[in-house]
């Protein structure tokens, strides 16, 4: 008897003093630390070539899915031409407005593109040529046009002032001629002929000013032909090359856009890792857009575990605090458990996974599933200490996807306060209900 009480006073006094760990208990599972990288494409295309298998190895940049894109390498190649035509017509109507400042007898025009299409650049340099050609043609015969007015302005600005020289002495002559007649010193027909002479040059100087009024007319009306041929010229000039440049910008961008486009066309491995989940497997198949086509788990990566607090835990559980991990394929009571640390806690709940909860109800029994999460829980990540077990003997490297029970401390309490606490919850709550 005495031992009995001595037992029970024992057990009493323990459970005052000693403590037990408080824990959290959350269902999930493991997961990359950078992620699954999940290979999808952008549209709808037929598969032309598929490239890896399940569990290969890849690199990042090696390619996995090579999708048919004939439709967007046409698209690439439109553009990429457009875009050229539109830097040589840019290129070609610098070149005219360059020759047109100088006054060159020829364009000269340089290469936008660098010696890659040779042909094209010859033919925009030819096409130049022809233009300014034409230009300096037309200009050429309104020059020569004008050289030969003033040449006849000339001649004839000679001519009047020779007749205003000798206008004045026929003048004369008629008048002496005139007087010689009153005194009857000389015939009629001699008065006549000065007074003709007279009349002849005054009817000459007339037309020969009306005639320089005319030429300047002529000359004033071709100078403007030049000028308005020059500016008529270079605002044609302008214009195409304000075009040029304006489409050249827009063809740049669709051939940014197309090339991009086509790039998509074949999907490649965005980190080092391992194939997983591949889902197509024929030549000619068809895919849609986002589909998943496959999964790439990076390799060499540290593991970590994506856990589901439920609510009544969520106020316990912060950053840095210690948990054990427990394997669902390696019982822990034979295999133990891996030490892990709360990295971080989602600030909003999110709704569980109603196919998980399925998933953990047909794996545990009624009185577990009462400490299981439903309906809104919180995410936490638990970095894991190592990726690997000891089972039997062997080192078994943990993957991505394995399901996973974490138990994370969230304080101390007194093992007495453990048998209390439903005591004292049942005196606060009892006596009240209708």
């Amino acid at each position: 008897m005495r031992l009995i009480i001595t037992f029970a006073a024992l057990a009493l006094i323990w459970s005052v003093v000693g403590k037990v760990d408080i824990v959290a208990t959350a269902s999930g599972k493991i997961i990359p630390n950078a992620h699954t990288k999940v290979i999808q494409p952008l549209e709808t295309a037929i598969v032309k070539a598929i490239y890896v298998n399940d569990g290969q190895k890849v690199k990042a940049g090696d390619v996995l899915i090579e999708l048919d894109a004939t439709t967007a390498q046409a698209d690439t190649d439109r553009t990429h031409i457009d875009w050229q035509q539109t830097q040589l017509d840019a290129a070609r109507a610098r070149a005219i407005l360059e020759a047109l400042t100088h006054n060159n007898t020829a364009p000269v025009m340089s290469d936008p593109l660098n010696g890659a299409e040779l042909e094209k650049y010859a033919a925009a340099q030819r096409m130049a040529a022809g233009q300014y050609a034409e230009y300096r043609t037309k200009w050429q015969q309104l020059s020569a046009e004008l050289t030969q007015h003033e040449s006849e302005r000339a001649a004839i600005l000679e001519n009047e002032h020779k007749l205003e020289a000798t206008l004045p002495i026929a003048t004369q002559r008629e008048k002496d001629f005139k007087d010689l007649l009153e005194k009857s010193y000389v015939a009629r027909h001699d008065y006549l002929d000065k007074e003709q002479a007279r009349i002849e040059m005054e009817r000459d100087l007339a037309s020969a000013k009306a005639k320089l009024k005319e030429l300047d007319a002529v000359i004033l009306t071709t100078q403007r032909q030049k000028e308005a041929l020059t500016a008529e010229t270079q605002r044609t000039q302008l214009d195409q090359l304000h075009d040029a440049e304006q489409k050249m910008g827009d063809y740049k961008q669709e051939y940014i856009k197309a090339n991009n486009h086509r790039d998509s066309m074949t999907l490649t491995a965005p980190v080092d890792g391992t194939v997983q989940q591949l889902a197509i497997h024929t030549i000619g198949g068809v895919v849609t857009p986002a589909q998943q086509l496959m999964a790439v788990v990076p390799l060499d990566n540290a593991l970590d575990v994506e856990a589901f607090v439920q609510n009544k835990d969520i106020g316990f559980v912060n950053e840095g605090q210690d948990a054990q991990i427990k394997i669902e394929t390696f019982p822990f009571t034979k295999y133990g458990t891996i030490h892990g640390t709360v990295l971080r806690v989602s600030n909003d709940a999110v709704q569980e996974d109603p196919k998980q909860t399925q998933t953990n109800d047909s794996k545990t029994n009624s009185a577990d599933n009462r400490d299981k999460p439903s309906g809104l829980v919180y995410s936490a990540r638990v970095q894991m200490a190592t990726n690997t077990m000891d089972v039997d003997g062997k080192t078994i490297n943990l993957t991505p996807g394995m399901a996973v029970t974490v138990e994370i401390k969230t304080g101390r309490r007194r093992l007495i306060e453990y048998f209390l606490s439903p005591l004292m919850q049942y005196k606060d709550e009892s006596l009240r209900e209708r």
